[in-house]
């Protein structure tokens, strides 16, 4: 999960030096500190010793998490395509 958490961050400041692709660098930052959220959240409700397991709900935060990431290759990818 560090992977691509940090490989977000780094694109995102890479992409904020150029003007014309600040926004997208915003954009990818703000999605790694989302993803960071996300984690935490995650391992709050899997972990089993952790009173809110008997919720059951880690497994949507996990979707959550995956479809945030997909989302952000979604985004990128109709960037580059409208160009």
């Amino acid at each position: 999960m560090l992977g691509p958490i940090s490989t977000l961050a780094a694109f995102g400041v890479a992409l904020r030096r150029n003007e014309s692709w600040r926004r997208w660098g915003t954009y990818s930052l703000a999605a790694a500190v989302v993803a960071v959220a996300l984690v935490a959240v995650e391992f709050a409700f899997l972990m089993p010793r952790s009173p809110l397991y008997p919720l059951h709900v880690g497994g949507l935060f996990e979707r959550a998490d995956f479809g945030r990431h997909h989302a952000w290759y979604v985004a990128f990818g109709y960037r580059l395509f409208r160009r």
